[in-house]
């Protein structure tokens, strides 16, 4: 038993329908919003995990996960996660050395999301449909840098000959 150091009316909330299913496949503005690096399953190496979140758009504030393998057993999938890691490190431009994920947090970037399809384990657990990164874009004009610019208008020209508030007695 533990204190939940709250008191809770459940009639208050409207209750969990269950899993969300995930957006629309379409490139994305996001950022990272939260980040933990844990062991893989195996313990064979490192995984960052990232909670991302919809920057701008009709879906602000919509969440995904993403994980990037940092360290490996495998050199392969060490070598992908870690151009993933820079993929998305050049996305958010971010062009120095890092060593915390916080670094990574709060700079919006452009990535393509798509739909990883509803799989079955090897144990028998079924996992549903979940939004994934399949390209990061940098390098590249954004669709942010292509909105519109609102000029401002240009500055009145300076008054020539005498001024009203300079008065001569």
């Amino acid at each position: 038993m533990a204190s939940m150091n709250m008191t809770f009316d459940p009639t208050a909330v409207e209750p969990s329908t269950g899993r969300v299913e995930p957006f629309p496949e379409g490139r994305y503005v996001l950022q990272v919003i939260d980040s933990d690096v844990t062991p893989n399953s195996k313990e064979t190496g490192d995984v960052l995990k990232l909670t991302l979140e919809v920057y701008d758009g009709p879906l602000k504030g919509r969440a995904m996960f993403e994980n990037i393998n940092l360290t490996n057993a495998s050199p392969q999938a060490q070598e992908i996660g870690q151009k993933q890691l820079s993929a998305l490190c050049h996305a958010a431009g971010i062009t120095v050395t890092i060593s915390d994920s916080q670094d990574l947090h709060y700079k919006p970037f452009e990535a393509d999301v798509g739909i990883e399809p509803e799989r079955t384990a090897p144990d028998g657990k079924v996992y549903g449909p979940k939004n994934r990164i399949t390209k990061y874009h940098f390098g590249e004009p954004s669709a942010a840098a292509a909105k519109p610019v609102v000029a401002r208008p240009a500055p009145a020209p300076a008054a020539t000959g005498s001024r009203p508030w300079k008065r001569t007695a």
